[in-house]
């Protein structure tokens, strides 16, 4: 497989592991990146839900002091207390309904009145359903003074849909709740009961129940009320012990593995709203900016094969004449020429080629003229000195070399490959005999190129007297030995 190939295969590999590790990655990254904002966003919703229903509680807290500081109705009480007959709780049942709306009250704000005194007198709003004075009574009250007569706000309860709660309220109510709280003004004792509809304070939460989220509605006691989620994940338990632990009071966040839970705090009731936001859930709201990132990073990828490969192919072209023409060298034509404009290694490697091809044909043309002696020496020493096939393996080390970016590998083994062939091109009669020290230096060069081929499988160790290196001796004897001995002994 050519090398432009086997690059190109690896780029694409690469590529594709690129783009799986980003697509494990990204998901994280823009969760961690959103985590701190999501968790904003879901303090500010609970924040304002929460006042929606601390509204509410203000109202009958209102509503409810506005009760208690009535003169009139304190008045009417007194007087059924001295002297009680039926016409006196008529006025004072008649004088109930109409104090919500004598307070500006919205009708679903004050369905009704229970007012008990401490000696037993109970006072009713007209139409108030027996059910509900009995859960009041029976329920409520009972819990309530459990707690120590402290103003309260009860858990929501459902309402018996007869005819005659019905027509009163004016529509098909499912729930409602109560403002419990003492009265004790004017010298009377009791507790005073305001009946209010829970569906609109259910009807807060109404988008959290469409968009399926896990939350949780809890009452002063920690007890989950409607509309909470009935199969929430939320453990309530180990959430308060570690709001406790970090001693935060309105306003709590804790992050999991999963994802995050926030809560918030009425400063009426003491209810809580608890809302789980699952990991998974905030990466569907950021989904598109997910595929964004991974659309930009395939766009990047494909750009970048396109000007990859025409980048690979103005390297590797040079390359590829450079081993078409030492193919035809191989095969003895001498007269081949490599046309390489670069500017780099592999440039000044062709125009050595070149020279060498140049000075080979002249130097053969040359000794053709000469004695067959001569000639045969001469054709001897050049068959033996120069290797096309050596040069072509080099210039595959090269290429290999380029291939994988060891700029500083490939200057080392042409500038090897240079000296070896300047060497050769010394091919006069007179230099037919060279010194040792010159023949152990080509030799060494050939060597570097070798190391670098067999990718330093083996190691040299020189021995030569110092004595010797001035000494003549043919040219080309060692480094042939040397040849011989790394096939030959090693490598085979």
């Amino acid at each position: 497989m050519k090398i432009l190939k086997r690059i190109l295969i690896s780029e694409v590999i690469i590529a594709i592991m690129l783009i799986g590790i980003f697509y494990s990655l990204i998901p994280g990254i823009v969760y961690e990146t959103n985590l701190s904002q999501a968790i904003t966003d879901s303090l500010d919703m609970n924040q304002q839900l929460i006042s929606r229903v601390e509204t509410s509680f203000k109202d009958l807290e209102k509503f409810g002091a506005s009760v208690e500081n009535d003169h009139e109705l304190a008045d009417l009480i007194k007087k059924d207390i001295a002297v009680h007959s039926e016409q006196n709780v008529a006025y004072i049942k008649n004088y109930l309904s109409n104090l919500g709306r004598y307070n500006k009250m919205d009708p679903y704000q004050v369905l009704g009145i229970y007012f008990e005194l401490d000696n037993g007198r109970k006072y009713t709003t007209i139409g108030l359903h027996d059910e509900v004075v009995s859960h009041i009574r029976d329920e409520l009250l009972t819990e309530y003074a459990k707690n120590g007569s402290i103003a309260a706000f009860s858990e929501p309860f459902l309402l018996k849909q007869s005819d005659t709660v019905t027509d009163y309220f004016t529509a098909k109510l499912d729930r409602a709740y109560c403002y419990i709280m003492p009265y004790k003004k004017f010298g009377i004792n009791g507790n005073l009961v305001i009946i209010s509809m829970y569906d609109d304070i259910a009807s807060i939460f109404e988008n959290l129940v469409q968009d399926k989220k896990d939350f949780l509605l809890l009452t002063n006691d920690n007890t989950p009320i409607y509309p909470s989620d009935k199969n929430s994940q939320i453990d309530i338990e180990n959430v308060f012990s570690q709001i406790k632990k970090t001693h935060i009071y309105m306003d709590a966040t804790i992050q999991n593995a999963n994802g995050f839970i926030t809560v918030r705090y009425s400063r009426y009731g003491g209810w809580k709203l608890i809302v789980q936001q699952r990991k998974a859930d905030i990466m569907r709201q950021h989904n598109k900016l997910i595929l964004f990132y991974l659309a930009m990073l395939s766009i990047y990828i494909v750009l970048f094969f396109i000007f990859l490969i025409p980048w690979l192919n103005s390297i590797f072209r040079p390359l590829k004449s450079l081993a078409r023409q030492m193919n035809e060298v191989s095969r003895g034509n001498l007269d081949v020429k490599v046309k390489v404009k670069t500017n780099d290694e592999i440039g000044e490697l062709g125009n050595a080629f070149n020279y060498m091809s140049s000075e080979l044909k002249n130097h053969i043309k040359s000794l053709v003229e000469k004695t067959k002696e001569e000639n045969a020496i001469r054709y001897s020493f050049l068959i033996s000195k120069i290797d096309p096939h050596f040069i072509y393996n080099t210039m595959n080390t090269i290429t290999y070399l380029a291939s994988q970016k060891r700029n500083e590998d490939v200057i080392n083994v042409n500038k090897a490959m240079i000296e070896i062939l300047k060497d050769r091109l010394r091919i006069n009669v007179n230099e037919v005999f060279d010194s040792v020290s010159r023949e152990v230096d080509v030799t060494k060069e050939y060597l570097t190129i070798q190391n670098y081929r067999y990718q330093n499988t083996f190691k040299v160790k020189w021995d030569v007297a110092n004595e010797v290196l001035d000494k003549q001796i043919p040219k080309t004897i060692i480094q042939p030995l040397v040849e011989n001995a790394l096939y030959h002994g090693l490598l085979t």
